[in-house]
């Protein structure tokens, strides 16, 4: 299978679990183990949850500034490994982190904070946010469902705000996070990723931005993929709707290129069912109705005669 990251290239790999690499040869291993449950339980539990549809606006799809997303090659043979493994770190295949910026983790951004107030920073925030969804790189951009409680807590797991929280009020480390996620940041990820320490303290665009996620995202969670060109062929887009069913697909013009159809829920389905017991009940009826005005009229008629 391959993989492509921006600092990793593509490469030809094997996925693995994280704990049959022999990583370290102490009880850190223990921690990487611990890290590779956590992901496998939120993946699984991910299966279960209703995922957001991608917002849309007059027959557009609709980019809200905070949108969590994570660019990634347009490569169908990449992109099944993410539907298959999820958006992982690349230790899970045997790949260290190249950068040290958050080993053990996979990387997200977002769309871009546009301050009206300063205008230095609106002009970046509004390239960036453009390059992201316009570059002619060979990327595409997947964007996550964040409202989802499983989204949520692997946001809490951000190394970089673990980081910040850690130099701005250190004091509320313990109230933050626990003990075994102090472990994890401690013992597994920080000695690792020195590049990584100050991300969210540059206050800097697109540093503040930027989350390192431990372990991983699960496949599940995405809800939109743009392809950046304005268009590509049916076949293609055909497969990605199947690699990431909950995703509504779009091009660098925000033009709607698929959407999924909504699953409906076991209400909605009881009630169609018994809506349709209804409709088999009052037919039955109108059926018996008219045999009867048939009888009464062909008696009508015998005795005429």
């Amino acid at each position: 299978m391959k993989i492509k990251g921006a600092n990793l290239g593509e490469k030809e790999v094997e996925y693995k679990l994280l704990s049959e690499y022999s990583f370290f040869s102490d009880e850190r291993q223990l921690v990487v183990k611990k890290l590779e449950q956590l992901y496998l339980k939120l993946q699984e539990e991910s299966e279960k949850i209703d995922i957001k549809p991608f917002p849309q606006k007059n027959g557009k799809a609709e980019i809200l500034q905070g949108m969590i997303n994570h660019s990634c090659s347009s490569s169908l043979a990449v992109l099944s490994t993410v539907s298959q493994y999820g958006i992982l770190a690349s230790e899970w295949f045997g790949q260290i982190e190249s950068e040290r910026e958050g080993v053990f983790c996979c990387f997200v951004d977002r769309i871009h904070l546009e301050d009206n107030s300063d205008e230095k920073r609106n002009n970046s925030a509004r390239i960036l946010n453009l390059r992201r969804l316009k570059s002619a790189s060979n990327n595409i951009v997947l964007f996550f469902d964040a409202s989802n409680p499983i989204m949520e807590q692997l946001l809490h797991l951000d190394y970089f705000e673990y980081e910040k929280v850690k130099q701005q009020r250190p004091e509320k480390i313990t109230e933050i996070y626990s003990k075994e996620e102090i472990q994890l940041f401690e013992q597994i990820i920080e000695p690792f990723s020195p590049c990584g320490r100050n991300h969210h303290t540059k206050d800097a665009l697109p540093y503040c931005d930027w989350s390192a996620i431990p372990g991983g995202i699960p496949s599940v969670l995405v809800n939109g993929v743009c392809t950046k060109n304005r268009s590509y062929d049916k076949e293609y887009i055909e497969e990605v709707a199947k690699l990431f069913p909950n995703a509504t697909i779009f091009n660098g013009e925000l033009e709607i290129l698929y959407t999924p159809k909504r699953k409906k829920d076991t209400n909605e389905l009881g009630k169609e069912t018994l809506k349709e017991q209804e409709d088999i009940a009052l037919l039955d009826e109108i059926e018996q109705v008219q045999a009867s005005l048939e009888k009464a009229i062909s008696n009508q008629k015998e005795n005429e005669l």
